[in-house]
């Protein structure tokens, strides 16, 4: 496979270089070639999620960012440019994205939640207990007074919510994002599910369309089941991508392999 679009990021020097991944998490380059190594040991399964991993890796952009690590996240350094405030949908007990965002980059960054009603202690921030997706805490409406590339913003909330939030995004509310990082759940049901599976990869794709894919991490259960057989292997639990507003992404000049990637999953898209 051609890894190339995920190149030129760069960590910062000192602060946050060494890869904090969890151990359960790995690269989408790595995860795609274990479970090719899997499938080639077991042709007779059908491998439709390996299929939706190689499209999120072709859709990567080749920006020149300063890529800073912490807990399971990456974000571009250069997201904050331009970001004024900081919005995290799904808490994950105490938030380890939200607490980066206060200690390292000062922001009291607003927090939601509706499945644990306790603000985090830890660190300075504006918690509110509400769904996102709610009619009156849709994505759009907060995101609405916003300025142009202004919001940093991390998803990661029940799984499959997060493709019925960005479903309703309009061009407009994602210019007003400079960073967001969305946790894709691959555990709803079951992951071979081509219908589950086709709406993702449309998501994955119309999100690409309005921000640029700088990192994808794959994560594992741990427990080595989450709804379907997995032949003894971990399966693939989740999928974290980080996008950055196109505007501030500093692309490398196109190569054929990159140009020929993007065409191959527009086509595809086209042809279902």
């Amino acid at each position: 496979a051609n890894h190339d679009s995920w190149r030129g990021v760069s960590p910062p020097a000192g602060l946050m270089a060494a890869d904090n991944r969890l151990p359960e998490q790995k690269d989408i380059s790595e995860a795609i070639a274990e479970l090719e190594e899997q499938a080639h040991k077991r042709p007779h399964i059908p491998s439709p999620l390996l299929d939706l991993l190689r499209t999120a890796e072709s859709l990567g952009q080749p920006c020149r960012c300063t890529l800073e690590r912490w807990d399971r996240y990456a974000l571009c350094k250069e997201s904050f440019e331009t970001a004024t405030s900081t919005l995290s949908f799904g808490m994950d007990r105490d938030d380890p994205w939200s607490f980066y965002m206060q200690t390292k980059h000062g922001f009291v960054p607003k927090t939601f939640d509706c499945s644990d009603s306790k603000r985090p202690l830890t660190y300075r921030n504006d918690f509110t207990r509400v769904c996102l997706g709610n009619s009156s805490s849709s994505l759009s409406r907060l995101l609405a007074t916003a300025g142009p590339r202004s919001a940093v913003v991390k998803i990661d909330i029940d799984d499959g919510a997060e493709i019925g939030v960005l479903e309703k995004l309009s061009g407009a509310d994602f210019a007003r994002i400079a960073s967001l990082t969305v946790q894709y759940s691959l555990a709803k049901g079951c992951p071979h599910s081509a219908q589950n599976l086709s709406r993702l990869r449309r998501t994955l794709i119309r999100v690409s369309q309005h921000l640029a894919p700088v990192n994808a991490e794959v994560g594992f259960s741990l427990s080595g089941h989450h709804g379907c057989h997995s032949d003894g292997e971990p399966p693939p639990n989740f999928l974290l991508v980080t996008y950055l507003a196109a505007h501030t992404c500093k692309s490398k000049s196109v190569t054929m392999g990159n140009l020929s990637h993007a065409l191959i999953a527009l086509l595809d898209v086209h042809a279902r």
